[in-house]
Parts: C-alpha cells; structure tokens; sequence
C-alpha cells in the first residue's frame, strides 16, 4: 500500500492541519508528516533520509516536500529536537549581532547548502516525488538583512554568480511564498496559513502541477472546520498563539475523528527508536 511521506517546516507541520493533512485526507493514503516548525532546507534532506532509513521507502511510496527558506541554520539539540528558531536573522536586531553574525555566517554558505540538498534529495528520491514546491522565494531570505552582511561589491557580484550557476543547475521548481502577511482564521495574532489558505495551496498550487483534482468532499470537510476554529477562537477571544496552541486538535477530536488519523507528526526520537 503507498504511504505519503511528507517534509518541510512550520507550513507543512503546524497547530492546525496543513495542505500535507488535506492531501493524505483526499488521497486516503497513511500520513508520515516528517516537517518540523523552523526547519530549514538542510534539516529537510536529513528528514528524507532519517525517513528511508526508518520506514525502507518503496516503489509505491509517495514524497511531497515543501522547501523552506534558505537562512536557517540546522542542527539536532541534546534533547533529540531539531532547533525550531527559524532563519538565524531573527535575533539579529543590532550593529553587534551582526558583526557576530559575520564571524559564522556567508551568503555564499547559504547558496551552497540549500541548492545542494535541494538538488541532491531531488535526483535520489526522483521516482518517489510527487510533488516538490517553494514555500518561500528561493535565495531570499526570511527576515533578509543580508544587504547589510556584504562586505563589499565584489561579494555581492559573487553571490549573484553564484546563485545563477544553482538556479541554472538545480530543479526548476513552483513558487508561492506562504507567509500570508494577514491575521489567521481573520483573529490570530500570526501569519502561519490558515485551513481555508492550505485548501487553497492544495487547489491552486499543488495539485494543477501533478494534474490532481481535489475532493469536494474534502473541501467540504475542511471548510467546516476552518469555520469551527475561527468560530470558536472569536467566541473564547483567543488571539495570542499560546491560547490557540490546542483549541484545534480538541475540536477535531470531539467534532471531526474522521481528521484525526491525519495529524500524525514525527519528532526525531520518534524516528530513530525501534
């Protein structure tokens, strides 16, 4: 039977289902959701093998990956949890955080790390990719102040060779960034893809490149439950994250089970034990 591995960051693994829990719905095939909130493209490629070493992909096995912003910095904590910061830029609010910044970071590094694992997972796992996207513009930064990192004109000439000789050799892929600039479910403090924006991502972006057609059944069920949340969140005055945090997946549990066998997330201890 084919199972869906699916790989990225916050946009494909969140506090509410994502485009990767409606398209295993609409698909009706087991979900493996190996996307982990602030990833970057490097953690991704290790997830795609973390997953094949695990769960031995086969022929019927199907991949879909969401790739994430090129200015996170990767690494698995002493706790067994990738590092769920986002782009290194967040904390860098002053003179001396970049200067700091400097001394351990390139944005040649950034090209050379995220086209490498872009174009090394797309050419090993070929025949098992259904579908590879950009969540973010690829080589743009998230929280870009990158301007400010150049020491000089002829790094910025470098750059700009540089990120030209990968987009000429790595896969040509969609595009669409997924940071929504407006207040989730029309109330939450946060720019995360709501599920009405995920229904649209599977409709308008994901699905017209492999030639699918989504269920209204599943449109239907989705639907509902965007409007239960945002409902409910108004009712309660939830607006701050922390309040959301569970407030979903109680409301799948008591009024959408049939959801609830789709929201299967993977922490990396998870993966690695027997």
């Amino acid at each position: 039977m084919s199972r869906l591995f699916v790989f990225g960051c916050s946009f494909s693994q969140y506090m509410w289902p994502t485009w990767a829990t409606i398209v295993a719905y609409d698909l009706q095939l087991p979900l493996y959701n190996f996307a982990f909130a602030g990833l970057g493209n490097v953690g991704i490629m290790h997830r795609v093998m973390e997953a094949d070493m695990k769960f031995k992909f086969t022929p019927e096995d199907k991949i879909m990956i969401m790739w994430t912003s090129w200015s996170r910095d990767d690494y698995v904590q002493s706790h067994g949890m990738w590092k769920s910061s986002g782009s290194r830029f967040n904390d860098v609010m002053t003179k001396k955080d970049i200067s700091r910044l400097k001394g351990r970071w390139s944005s040649l590094d950034d090209i050379l790390k995220n086209a490498t694992a872009i174009s090394y997972v797309s050419k090993l796992y070929k025949d098992n990719i259904l579908w590879q996207g950009h969540g973010f513009n690829p080589g743009i930064n998230e929280g870009d102040i990158s301007n400010s990192l150049f020491s000089n004109k002829e790094e910025q000439i470098k750059y700009a060779e540089l990120m030209k000789f990968y987009k000429d050799n790595i896969p040509s892929l969609p595009e669409r960034n997924l940071e929504s600039g407006k207040l989730a479910f029309d109330y939450v403090i946060d720019s995360h893809p709501d599920v009405e924006e995920h229904i649209d991502i599977v409709q308008n972006y994901i699905y017209p490149c492999i030639d699918y057609n989504i269920r209204d059944e599943t449109v239907g069920i989705f639907s509902a439950l965007h409007k239960t949340i945002k409902k409910t969140l108004k009712k309660k005055k939830f607006k701050e994250l922390h309040q959301v945090l569970h407030v979903p997946e109680g409301i799948i549990i008591e009024k959408f089970p049939e959801i609830y066998d789709y929201l299967d997330i993977r922490s990396l201890m998870d993966d690695m034990s027997g």
